[in-house]
């Protein structure tokens, strides 16, 4: 889950969300500077990418592969870093999992940076609360009657596109980055990441991923939490969670006029 996260806080700033770009996976990795040492260097990390790029089965639309990577394969490239580390080491042998475990725990995971939340987390401390709860019962006929107005045709979900468009209605005043973290970071942990191509299953992986949810997509429950974050960040004043949610009632009803 520790990895999760990390993606998470970079996949949330990134300029080709749900991606991350291979120049931002680069400068992470630099920025920390103990995640390369003095064994791994730029022109290592190249020729890794490379590697995984012509193994990974990944076909998204509106992807290039070779230039970005999504949460697996950059979970399979640590571990092709890992190995390629601390096995080639000619002064002690390591075994995968030593090799695996050595370089997440003492040069990874301490050197990046990671969300703040686990996807539940921020719920729990901020939403699942009565104070919270109550504003947002309160109001609840304007978030569904705002999901209702947006949402694309039969489909349950509000895509990325959806939400910008509430946003300018509202006149909410956020900038661009910052929306889109508050997107990334209210999203459940997505199962599935693969596109299902041409197979047979693809209308049934369509409906599956309708209900559990991809990276550019929000189900009420995330819509309603991406919503209480972005209240967080637009008030700037000393007030609890619930009444900065308060604060931008008005937006929200002026976004569903």
């Amino acid at each position: 889950m520790k990895l999760v996260l990390v993606f998470l806080h970079y996949q949330s700033e990134s300029q080709r969300f749900p991606e991350i770009s291979w120049t931002e996976f680069c400068n992470l990795c630099k920025e920390g500077k103990k995640v390369l040492g003095s064994t791994l260097t730029i022109r290592d990390l190249d020729k890794i990418f490379i590697d995984e790029a012509r193994d990974s089965p990944r076909k998204v639309k509106n992807s290039n592969k070779e230039k970005s990577i999504c949460r697996y394969e950059f979970i399979e490239i640590l571990i092709r870093m890992a190995i390629k580390r601390y096995m080639n080491k000619k002064e002690k042998s390591y075994t995968y999992t030593e090799a695996i475990d050595r370089f997440f725990e003492q040069d990874f995971l301490p050197n990046v940076k990671s969300a703040d939340y686990s996807y539940e987390g921020y719920r729990y401390e901020k939403i699942h609360i009565d104070p919270m709860n109550a504003v947002l019962k309160a109001n609840e006929e304007i978030l569904r009657g705002l999901f209702q107005k947006y949402k694309k045709d039969n489909s349950n979900v509000l895509y990325l596109d959806d939400v910008k468009e509430i946003m300018q209605k509202g006149s909410f005043e956020v900038v661009p980055a910052e929306l889109l973290k508050c997107f990334a970071l209210s999203k459940m942990l997505v199962i599935d990441e693969l596109n299902p191509g041409t197979s047979k299953s693809t209308e049934l992986f369509k409906r599956l991923m309708d209900f559990i949810g991809g990276h550019d997509m929000l189900e009420f429950v995330e819509f309603v939490e991406f919503m209480v974050r972005i209240a967080e960040i637009m008030i700037d004043a000393d007030l609890a969670t619930h009444q900065k949610f308060e604060a931008i009632v008005p937006k929200l009803i002026a976004a569903l006029d």
